[in-house]
C-alpha cells in the first residue's frame, strides 16, 4: 500500500520516505513503484499529490493544509490554466491560513471556524464587505477543488461562503441591443467600423487595435492575426490567427481602398493626422460613431452655470458593447471554454458570469426506432 513514512536507513540520506506508484503518462505508461526521499514531510505529501496514482487517494486525506494550498495553487496554473496574476492573487489569500498549529493540520481536520482567518484584520483594519466576499469565494473555489480530487469529504466552507456573500444587485446601466449595434455600424465611419467590429467580432482590446498593421490581414486566405502582448523586436509578435468575418472582411477592403497604403507595416488604423492610433483614440472613434447615430449620454458635464462642456459621448461604453457582444456569442456555444477560444481568452475565469447564457443542448429522448438500433 502507498505510504509516507519516516527514513530508517541510516544509508539513506533523507528524513522522509515516499512509497508509491506514480500515474500513467504518455511517457512513461507502465510506471513501476518508486520510493523517493525528501527533507521534509511536506515534499513528501507534494510528490504524491502530484505525481499518484488512483491507488494514493486515501493517503490525500491525511495530507495538511500547507500541502492542498500549495498542490491547489498549481492546479489553478497547469490544470485550469487560470492567469497567473490570478494565481498570486489566490496564494496571498489562502496564505492566510497558513498560520502555525493550522498548517501541518491535515485538511479532513480543519473546521469551518478555521477558516475564519482568511477574513482576520490586518494592523487593526477591518475588510470590507467586498473583500470578504472575494475572499471566502477563492477559500470555496478551493475547498471545491479540494473534495473533487480526494483531500476531503466534506464541504467546511459552504457556510462560510454564504455568510460572507454580498448580495449582487444587477447592473442599472442598460446593455446595448441588436438595434444599437446596427446603429452604429450605419453611421460609423470606415476606420470606426473596422475598430468596432474588431472589437465586437475578434474581441480585442483597443491597445491591440493600435498595434496592427496591414500585415496582419491576409485577403487571399481570408485571415487576420490577432497581436497578443507586444512582443520584442528578435521574436515573431505573439497572437492568434483567426478567419475573416464576412462583415468585418468588407469593412477592411473598404478601408484599404480608402487608405494610402505606403507599405504592409502601416498602421491598420491612423488618426486624422495619419499617426498610428494610441489605445484612447479607439474609445474616441466609438463614441463619434455613436452621436453620428444619435446615441448620445444623457449626463453630460457642465459648468456652475448649467453650460454644457465638453465633447458628447455616446450612450454606451466599450465594455458594455463587448458584454453584449459575449453574451450574443455565449449564446451560441455549449461550454465555456469553447466560448473562451472564440473570444480569445486564456481561461474560463473571467466568464463564469456568461454561464447563464450557454446554449443548452437538448435532453429529448431518443426515438423507438433509434432505441432499438442501441439494443
Amino acid at each position: 500500500m502507498p505510504h509516507i513514512k519516516p527514513n530508517t536507513d541510516p544509508r539513506r540520506k533523507c528524513l522522509w520516505i515516499a512509497d508509491f506508484t506514480p500515474a500513467a503518462t504518455p511517457d512513461n505508461p507502465k510506471p513501476t513503484r518508486t520510493r523517493p526521499g525528501f527533507m521534509t514531510k511536506h515534499e513528501a505529501e507534494m510528490e504524491i499529490a502530484l505525481r499518484g496514482d488512483g491507488a494514493t487517494i486515501p493517503l490525500r486525506a491525511e495530507m495538511t493544509l500547507a500541502t492542498v494550498v500549495a498542490w491547489y495553487l498549481l492546479f489553478e496554473r497547469n490544470d485550469r490554466r487560470v492567469a497567473p496574476k490570478t494565481v498570486e492573487q489566490y496564494e496571498a489569500v489562502l496564505a492566510r491560513l497558513l498560520v502555525p498549529g493550522l498548517a501541518e493540520k491535515p485538511f479532513s481536520q480543519v473546521l469551518p471556524g478555521d477558516l475564519d482567518l482568511v477574513l482576520a484584520p490586518r494592523r487593526g483594519t477591518e475588510l470590507s464587505p467586498k473583500t470578504k466576499d472575494e475572499y471566502a469565494r477563492i477559500v470555496g473555489r478551493m475547498v471545491a477543488a479540494a473534495m473533487k480530487c480526494g483531500f476531503a469529504n466534506v464541504n467546511i466552507s459552504g457556510a462560510f461562503v454564504r455568510q460572507n456573500a454580498v448580495h449582487r444587485h444587477p447592473s442599472a446601466r442598460r446593455i446595448p441591443g441588436e438595434t444599437d449595434f446596427r446603429a452604429v455600424r450605419d453611421a460609423a465611419s470606415p476606420q470606426a467600423l473596422v475598430a468596432f467590429l474588431l472589437l465586437t467580432t475578434m474581441f480585442i482590446g483597443p491597445d491591440a487595435i493600435s498595434r496592427m498593421c496591414w500585415q496582419d490581414v491576409d485577403f487571399e486566405k481570408g485571415t487576420v492575426f490577432l497581436p497578443i502582448g507586444s512582443g520584442n523586436g528578435s521574436e515573431p509578435r505573439p497572437g492568434r490567427l483567426r478567419q475573416l468575418p464576412p462583415e468585418l472582411e468588407t469593412a477592411l477592403m473598404r478601408l484599404r481602398a480608402r487608405s494610402f497604403v505606403g507599405c504592409l507595416s502601416d498602421p491598420l488604423i491612423v488618426s486624422p493626422e495619419g499617426k498610428a492610433l494610441v489605445p484612447g483614440d479607439v474609445a474616441h472613434l466609438v463614441h463619434g460613431a455613436q452621436v453620428r447615430a444619435g446615441l448620445v449620454a444623457a449626463a453630460r458635464r457642465t459648468d456652475g452655470s448649467g453650460k454644457v462642456q465638453g465633447m458628447p459621448r455616446g450612450r454606451f461604453s466599450i465594455a458594455e458593447f463587448v458584454e453584449a457582444a459575449m453574451r450574443d456569442r455565449a449564446s451560441t456555444v455549449t461550454s465555456l471554454l469553447i466560448l473562451a477560444d472564440a473570444v480569445n481568452r486564456s481561461s474560463t475565469e473571467s466568464l463564469q458570469r456568461f454561464s447563464r447564457h450557454l446554449k443548452v443542448l437538448s435532453r429529448k429522448a431518443a426515438p423507438a426506432a433509434t432505441l432499438g438500433l442501441m439494443a
